[in-house]
């Protein structure tokens, strides 16, 4: 299949996961947005994370017609002349706060159900949560005991995590915490962490959960409504209802054996191939071109 992907092209971020997995699919795609080189969270991170389009926004690729586009981005509305008869889905990760409702969207995967400022019970919406990238964060080599930290948290400080984490270092508790490492210098903390504490921005089941899951630790988060639909074993996932909670949690060498196998079901792969599906089922795609099924978006 021919896919054509609009997206902002952050050092990290769910379009480049997303290309990357419909490439390792075999299929044919290309990116068109603009790059903000090593730009990222108001800060600069290592170049060599850069992330490339094929393309500017206005770009026609010449001999080449997409069977989809799908559009990852929400600071804008993708539609290019040349590809009107083209259907175009939105697969939005940010729809915890977030609305992508735009004109000549044929259908919506949108990663966050309860805490949807969307109506996800529309006819042209699918629940399709974050993923994670089974290449970039691997399991662990190392046992519980031989870690370094009893906990890690990656990402932006929010004050609430700042908090935390400090509330966790005071008592006794040994916490790596940083913003700005990815990929490997990300999935290097979390391979020396026992626990990896989640705390979202707004509740929601984000890509944070399966990739430090994957990388073999046990997540330490709030409540979060959405994972009452992931099928996870006993231990993988500890919930604490305060500080207090938390800090006990941690200060107790997890016992459960670090399996992955449950995660095979929530990498960017599925959730590409989820995608993929849903255009060959809804339309026929031929040779010499595609008959444009009629769908509510498009009626």
């Amino acid at each position: 299949m021919k896919i054509l992907m609009a997206y902002i092209h952050y050092p990290v971020c769910s379009g480049r996961y997303m290309k990357a997995a419909f490439k390792r699919a075999g299929h044919d795609v290309k990116s068109v947005g603009y790059s903000t080189l090593n730009n990222i969270w108001g800060m600069k991170v290592s170049a060599r994370h850069n992330h490339y389009s094929d393309g500017a926004l206005d770009t026609v690729f010449p001999n080449w017609v997409p069977d989809v586009v799908v559009v990852m981005e929400s600071a804008w509305a993708y539609h290019h002349p040349s590809y009107q008869g083209v259907p175009h889905v939105v697969y939005g990760v940010d729809n915890h706060v977030r609305d992508y409702r735009q004109a000549r969207i044929d259908h919506y995967f949108l990663a966050h159900d309860s805490t949807s400022i969307m109506d996800v019970s529309a006819d042209d919406v699918t629940v399709l949560p974050c993923g994670y990238d089974p290449e970039a964060f691997k399991a662990s080599p190392f046992d519980f005991e031989e870690r370094k930290f009893d906990v890690a948290l990656v990402g932006v400080m929010y004050p609430e995590r700042v908090q935390m984490v400090e509330m966790m270092r005071d008592a006794g508790l040994s916490v790596a915490a940083y913003t700005g490492l990815l990929y490997d210098e990300y999935a290097g903390v979390y391979r020396q962490a026992r626990y990896a504490l989640n705390i979202s921005a707004a509740g929601d089941l984000n890509q944070r959960i399966f990739e430090t899951a994957a990388l073999g630790c046990v997540v330490l988060t709030h409540p979060i409504d959405d994972l009452e639909t992931v099928d996870y074993p006993d231990g993988a996932i500890q919930f604490f209802g305060s500080a207090d909670d938390a800090i006990d949690i941690a200060k107790q060498t997890p016992t459960v054996k670090t399996d992955t196998a449950w995660l095979d079901a929530h990498t960017w792969d599925a959730r590409a191939k989820t995608i993929v599906s849903w255009v060959e089922d809804t339309y026929d795609l031929k040779p010499k071109g595609r008959k444009r099924a009629t769908t509510k978006a498009n009626a």
